[in-house]
Parts: C-alpha cells; structure tokens; sequence
C-alpha cells in the first residue's frame, strides 16, 4: 500500500476513535493507527495536515471505470459505499470503446476511501459469485437460470445491512458536509437521465448465498485471490 492511502487509512481510523462512543472500539482504532504509523514512519503532524487539507479543500471526484455496460447492481453497491462514506454518486455509461464510470463525489479523503470501497466490494462480489456459481452448476449440473441477478441483490442486500449495523453499533453519525452538498446541487443540473433495459434479481436462488456473503464482505480478505 503506497504512503498516501496508508495516511489516508490512519487518518480513517483516526477519525473512528475520536467519534466512537464505544471505548473499547475507540481505544482499538487508535492503537491500529499507531500502528500503522509507526510501521511505516508516517508521523501523525502529516495524518493532521492531510486532515487539515480535506477539510480546506473543495469536494472532488473519484471515479472507477468497470465494465461497457451499465450494471444495477455496481450501482447499488456504489450507492451503498456513497452513503457511508459521506459522498453522493453518479455515473457516466460506457459507449463504443469508454467503459461505465462510477464517480464518487465528496471531501477529498472521502471520495478516495469510498472509491478504495467500492472496488473491493465489486472484486468480493464477483469472486464470491464465480465461486458460488461453479459449485451450484455442479449440484444441478448447469447454472439455474437468473442465478447471478438473485445473488447480487441479496449482496446488496446484505453489504447495505452490515453498514447499517456497523453504523449502530458504533454509534456513529454520517454527516454529509454541506460543501459536497451545495456543490453536487449544482453538478446535478447538467445531469441527464439514464435509460436503461437492465434488471434487478429476485429474493429466488442465489439470494440467500449473496446476503451472507454481502453481510460478511468487509471481512473477506482473506478469502479474495489478488
């Protein structure tokens, strides 16, 4: 991990202790800092400065180019990653040889986490769903049809659901800063709508598989090939 997404990650949890009521969590958060920091000789006047310039500096955008098409469920989960990491979203679709960008707009080290969560989850879905898939084709010798649109939304699902509980757990208060707001009001009036034919999943096979794996995604790094 290179040193600016190292200070942008301190900085996170940083951030964590100071506003967890919880003060075993805020105790732990602070020590991995620390730790973090110390590995990598990044001294916390650098995390305060990187701090000190999100909070100066105008809302920006980070995008992630994924595939020709637009896909529902990338959408759902950049909202997902949008909401809790106090940025808005929006895309631009792919045509001819440009891929579908999905941009995140916020605070400068916002925009960079949510843009760094949003991949990971888009690398645990689709890995967790290629696996998944092979060993159900397996059980009924091909893949049931509609498989991968049920699995998806019940990993929506279930990655919505455990921001929800990390959020209550941690007593924590997402506050989206009025200057991303104002700014995105004004992005939005040359926006235009986008039309598409593409389908969301049912609650059918597959959905039950993808809410576990959604629900349990922040946790699967282990488990995701490089």
């Amino acid at each position: 991990m290179d040193k600016q997404k190292l200070i942008l990650r301190i900085a996170k949890l940083l951030a964590l202790s100071r506003g967890n009521q919880n003060e075993a969590e805020a105790y732990a958060a602070l020590c991995k800092a620390q730790e973090l920091a110390l590995d990598a000789r990044i001294s916390f006047e650098e995390v305060e400065q990187a701090e000190e310039k999100n909070d100066q500096t105008e809302p920006t955008e980070e995008g992630i180019a994924s595939g020709k098409r637009y896909v529902i469920w990338k959408s759902q989960i950049a909202r997902i990653c949008a909401k809790n990491f106090r940025c808005e979203y929006f895309l631009t679709p792919g045509w001819r040889t440009y891929p579908t960008r999905y941009i995140f707009f916020g605070m400068p080290l916002d925009a960079a986490s949510c843009a760094e969560a949003f991949k990971f989850a888009l690398r645990v879905c689709e890995q967790l769903y290629t696996d998944y898939q092979i060993e159900t084709a397996g059980y009924y010798g091909k893949t049931p049809k509609g498989l991968k649109l049920n699995y998806t939304r019940g990993f929506t699902d279930g990655l919505a659901k455990a921001f929800e509980k990390n959020v209550e757990d941690k007593a924590l208060i997402i506050v989206k800063p009025d200057a991303v707001i104002t700014a995105y009001r004004e992005k939005q009036k040359d926006f235009t709508t986008l039309r598409s034919s593409a389908r969301m999943g049912s609650m059918g096979e597959g959905y039950a598989q993808g809410f576990k794996d959604g629900n349990t995604a922040t946790n699967q790094h282990e488990r995701i090939r490089a």
